[in-house]
This record gives C-alpha cells, sequence and structure tokens, in this order.
C-alpha cells in the first residue's frame, strides 16, 4: 500500500539569480533516453491555482532582468529532493536592439515585481469572493429544507450576497450596464489587466498610465477588501451558527458539529 500511494520520482530544475534567490521551478521529463527541458526567460505565473493545474511550473509570468543566473539539477523521491548537479551559471542577455530601448530596466522588472504582488492578491481575492457566493446559494437551498422558521435569516443571506454582488462588479464592472450598449466604469481587474499585458511581450518602460492604474487598483482594492474582510469573518461565522443551531442541512465546506450524546 505504501509503495502505490507514494509520490512518483522526478527531476527538478532550480533556476536562481545573482544573489542566491529562487526565480523558476521546473520540472523535467523522466523517461528513457535523452530528455530536454527549456527556460523562457521567464518567472513563473502567479496566477491562482486549483486542484487541476498543472505542477510542471512551467506557466509563465513576464521576463526576467537580464544578469547572472544559475541551474541545478535535483531528484525527488518520496518527497525528499537531493541535488544531483549544479549549480552551473549562465548568463541572461537581451538580444538585437528593441524599438523602444529601456532607460531603467531595474525599475521597470522593479514595478513587474510589485503589479504581480497586486494581482496575485486581487486574483485570489475575486475568487474567494465567487466561493462565498457560491456558498450563499447553498444557504438559501439549506434555509428551504430547514424544519424551522427562517425568515430573518432569509433576509439577512439576500443582503449578504447583494453587498458581495456590488463587490464583484467593483471588480469586473457592471454587467448590467454593459448589456445594454453602455460602457460601465472600468473595473479592478480591468485596470490590472490593461497595466500588465504589455509585461508578458515588451521591455518598454513603466508609462504614467500603468503607473495611475496600479495606484487607483490599489486604492480601490483596499476598500472592498475591508468589505469582504468583515462579511468573511464576522458576519458568515454567525450566519454558519445560526444555521447549525435550526438543525438546517450542512452546507460544502461545513464542519457539521457532533456530539455523541
Amino acid at each position: 500500500r505504501a509503495e502505490l500511494d507514494e509520490e512518483g520520482p522526478a527531476l527538478i530544475f532550480t533556476i536562481t539569480d545573482a544573489s542566491g534567490a529562487v526565480v523558476r521551478r521546473l520540472k523535467g521529463e523522466n523517461a528513457a533516453g535523452v530528455n530536454r527541458i527549456t527556460w523562457d526567460l521567464r518567472y513563473a505565473s502567479l496566477d491562482p491555482v486549483s486542484a487541476n493545474s498543472a505542477a510542471d511550473g512551467k506557466n509563465s509570468g513576464w521576463l526576467v532582468l537580464p544578469g547572472t543566473y544559475s541551474v541545478s539539477l535535483s531528484k525527488r523521491i518520496a518527497g525528499v529532493e537531493t541535488v544531483i548537479a549544479g549549480p552551473v551559471q549562465f548568463v541572461c542577455k537581451p538580444l538585437g536592439t528593441p524599438s523602444i530601448p529601456t532607460a531603467d530596466r531595474s525599475g521597470l522588472v522593479a514595478f513587474q515585481n510589485k503589479g504581480a504582488k497586486l494581482q496575485r492578491e486581487v486574483y485570489a481575492f475575486n475568487n474567494y469572493v465567487n466561493d462565498l457566493r457560491s456558498k450563499l446559494t447553498a444557504v438559501k437551498a439549506a434555509l428551504m429544507q430547514s424544519r424551522a422558521a427562517t425568515g430573518t435569516l432569509s433576509a439577512q443571506v439576500r443582503q449578504l450576497d447583494a453587498r458581495l454582488l456590488a463587490v464583484k462588479r467593483a471588480f469586473s464592472g457592471d454587467e448590467i450596464v454593459a448589456r445594454r450598449g453602455e460602457s460601465p466604469s472600468p473595473g479592478i481587474l480591468t485596470r490590472l489587466n490593461s497595466m500588465t499585458e504589455s509585461f508578458y511581450s515588451s521591455t518598454a518602460d513603466v508609462t504614467e498610465t500603468q503607473k495611475k492604474a496600479y495606484r487607483i487598483a490599489t486604492e480601490e482594492f483596499a476598500v472592498q477588501y475591508a468589505e469582504v474582510k468583515a462579511i468573511a469573518e464576522k458576519e458568515l461565522p454567525s450566519l454558519y451558527q445560526q444555521l447549525e443551531q435550526l438543525g438546517a442541512p450542512v452546507i460544502p465546506g461545513r464542519l457539521p458539529e457532533w456530539d455523541r450524546r
């Protein structure tokens, strides 16, 4: 049983920069014969992952800063990694002359990393709000199947869902306005995506528009984050407790309170 349950062996390539910080980890092919793996000179993507996400580390972000890097090879057996080759140094440098020269490449990468951190938090937050709304949908079903009076709770759930819907529109824009041929105000995700879309293919300096988009997205995100944090940490736990007291059906993600008596 232990042999069947253990994780399969793997080859892991670890790329570090001149300071020793890990830049990328990639899983190599573990097959007979000669195998090859290529690093695309990009950071790893910070987009949210799920149980279905690839575990090979090959989802990419934007280009790294030119400079000296090192790569080492490790084997991973039963969860234990052991370095078997390297580190070997190599130099990453731009080729040719870009149409728009970069005056401050270090500043560009610093802004990209700052933008990546914001993007990571915003995408994760957006997924979290979706999860909360899914739970509230389950709560509505649980209240319908409850054997106790639930009028007050039903109104509370509808109010919470309306507040989370307002948060979703602050992130994605007002779909009601868009469906009627009007242009809604840009949401947080719209500003963020327009700010980062050039990072994947351009090495031009950061524009003032990108800096403004970052500032506005950060300020608006702080407001929505505070709203959802209050709902998640204070109001929903109280709601779940009342559902438990009513003996309503248990919603997904909730551990039922078990008392053997």
